[in-house]
C-alpha cells in the first residue's frame, strides 16, 4: 500500500529496536501514492502520521511478540510511539528552519540542550525524546513553546524512526543519539519552566471559554479572577517556590472554576441567587476554600520534605556553628553563604535567621572609632 516498498522491513526493525528498551509502540497510518493510507482526501499534514486504531494508547505495546503480529497484517504500517503518561516521554519537534532559528535562540540564551533520543524526521526537521519529570504532565501544543516548536505529551505521539514521510524519505536516528548509544535525559530545568507556562496559558484559555460559554461571569466576578490569577501565576514561578508544589497549584485555577460553579448551583438551588451568571460571593467563596487547601498542601508538605528557603537556613546555621556561633556579616559575603552575594542578601539572611528564633544581630563599634561590624550569634552557641 505504501510507497518505497523496498524498505518495508524498517517500521518492525524500529519498533522492535523501541520495545527491546521498554518503549510502547503504536501502528499509525503511513503515505501512499493516492495520499494516506487512511483513504481520508483530506489528511493534509497528516498524512502517515496518525494512529489506524480510534483507542490508540490503550493498544500500544512493548511485547516483541505482539508487535511482529501486528506488522505481519500491516507490514507498511509506520511505527509511532505515545507521549506522556504512556511511556513517560515528551517530545520537541523542531520544524523547518524557523524552528532551528528557535532552538539556537535558546541555547545562546540557556546554553546546550542534554543529549538525549534525537530523530530526525522525514521532512527535514528533528524531535528530541525526554522524560518526563516528576510533579508534571506535559501537554501536546502546537507552536506555543516557540515558533515552528511543538511539544508531543499525553494524549499525542511521535512518529519514530523506520516510518517514511510523504516526501519519500525515512524518519531515523541521529548519530550517537539512538538508544544504544544513551538513555533520554532530563529536560534542563529552564525547558521544564517554559512548559509550565504552556500549561498555564493553556488552562487560563480554557477558563475563559468557560467563563464566556457556560459560567457567564459578570464583571465584578472577571476582575477577581483576573487578579486572583495574577497572584497564583506570580506564585508559581517565583525560583523559591517548591517543586513538589507545582503539580497541585497547576491544577488550583480548574479546581478554582469548579468549586466556583459548584458553589453558584447549590445557591441557585437554594433560591439565594436566581439565573446562570456567576456572581463574585460564589467566586470569593471558591476562592476562600482554594487558600484553605492550599495551606493544608503546605502543611502537608512540610511534613514530607522541605522547602529550598528551609533548606537555605539550615545551611546557613550549620555553617555559622563550625565557626563557633558568631560570624561577621562580611564573612557571609566573602563566604556566599546560602549564596549572599552583598551586604544586603547578608542583611535578609539574618533577619530570616533573626525571624526563625535562631540567633540575634549585633552591632560591634570600635573603640577608636570607624564602620561598625554587623554580627550574627546564635542562642545555643
Amino acid at each position: 500500500m505504501a510507497v518505497n516498498q523496498p524498505n518495508q522491513i524498517e517500521p518492525l526493525r524500529e519498533a522492535l529496536r523501541l520495545a527491546s528498551h521498554g518503549v510502547k509502540v503504536i501502528q499509525i497510518h503511513a503515505p501512499t501514492r493516492r495520499g494516506c493510507s487512511c483513504g481520508r482526501k483530506k489528511c493534509g499534514k497528516s498524512i502517515g502520521k496518525h494512529p489506524l486504531l480510534e483507542a490508540w494508547a490503550e493498544h500500544a505495546t512493548a511485547d516483541s511478540d505482539t508487535i511482529r503480529r501486528m506488522w505481519e497484517k500491516k507490514p507498511w504500517a509506520n511505527v509511532g510511539v505515545p507521549m506522556g503518561n504512556v511511556n513517560g516521554l515528551f517530545a520537541i519537534d523542531v520544524d523547518g528552519p524557523e524552528g532551528q532559528e528557535t532552538l539556537q535562540k535558546w541555547i545562546q540564551e540557556h546554553g546546550e540542550l542534554p543529549a538525549t533520543w534525537q530523530v530526525m524526521t522525514g521532512g527535514g526537521g528533528m524531535q528530541m525524546w525526554y522524560r518526563v519529570p516528576k510533579g508534571i504532565e506535559i501537554p501536546n501544543s502546537v507552536k506555543k513553546i516557540g515558533i515552528n516548536v511543538d511539544i508531543r505529551g499525553t494524549g499525542g505521539q511521535s512518529v519514530a524512526p523506520g516510518s517514511l514521510h510523504q516526501s519519500g524519505s525515512r524518519y531515523r536516528w541521529a548519530p550517537t543519539r539512538r538508544p544504544e548509544d544513551l538513555k533520554p535525559a532530563d529536560p534542563p530545568e529552564w525547558l521544564v519552566d517554559k512548559i509550565r507556562e504552556v500549561i498555564a496559558d493553556q488552562q487560563q484559555a480554557k477558563l475563559a471559554k468557560i467563563q464566556t460559554e457556560e459560567i457567564h461571569l459578570s464583571l465584578s466576578p472577571k476582575q477577581w479572577w483576573a487578579e486572583w490569577f495574577s497572584v497564583h501565576r506570580r506564585e508559581m514561578m517565583d525560583p523559591d517556590f517548591p517543586r513538589k508544589l507545582r503539580g497541585p497549584w497547576a491544577k488550583m485555577p480548574n479546581q478554582l472554576a469548579r468549586m466556583a460553579l459548584i458553589l453558584h448551583m447549590t445557591r441557585v438551588v437554594c433560591g439565594e441567587v436566581e439565573g446562570n451568571e456567576l456572581d463574585e460571593i460564589s467566586l470569593h467563596r471558591g476562592v476562600q476554600l482554594v487558600r484553605y487547601f492550599k495551606s493544608h498542601i503546605r502543611k502537608a508538605y512540610n511534613q514530607l520534605g522541605k522547602s529550598l528557603a528551609d533548606k537555605r537556613i539550615e545551611e546557613a546555621v550549620e555553617w555559622i556553628r563550625k565557626r563557633g556561633g558568631t560570624v561577621k556579616r562580611r564573612d557571609i559575603v566573602s563566604y556566599r553563604v546560602a549564596d549572599c552575594r552583598k551586604n544586603s542578601d547578608a542583611d535578609t539572611l539574618f533577619e530570616e535567621l533573626t525571624d526563625c528564633g535562631y540567633g540575634v544581630v549585633k552591632n560591634q563599634k570600635p573603640p577608636r572609632g570607624g564602620r561598625t561590624t554587623v554580627m550574627f550569634c546564635l542562642n545555643d552557641c
